[in-house]
């Protein structure tokens, strides 16, 4: 896919989000699903840090809604998890997990 694919699909990513929170308001699997969409496009284009901050809204609402055993949960963390080892972000994913649920 070339980029200008990728800014259509998102497109249609964010035209979706907002229809499902209008929809299903913010804590739902579906919105959860939308920010996994939105995060590995991101990551296709190479833009790990927005890529990021989308797999995490993802995987609180999974955690919240799912809990961390449940199979869509673990597949967020661990694409989450390889996506910050694979971008070389600075300091410890878990301290950076653990933050970001504190907020």
């Amino acid at each position: 896919m070339d980029l200008e694919e990728y800014d259509k699909a998102k497109k249609m990513l964010y035209k979706s989000l907002r229809i499902r929170k209008r929809t299903f308001g913010e804590k739902h699997p579906d919105i959860a699903n939308s920010y996994y969409c939105l995060a590995r496009a991101y990551e296709k284009e190479k833009e790990d840090i927005t890529a990021l901050n989308y797999y995490f809204k993802a995987y609180r609402i999974c955690v919240l809604l799912l809990g961390f055993n449940h199979f869509h949960t673990q597949d967020v963390y661990t694409n989450m998890r390889l996506l910050w080892y694979k971008s070389m972000v600075r300091g410890s994913f878990n301290d950076w997990l653990e933050k970001k649920m504190k907020e």
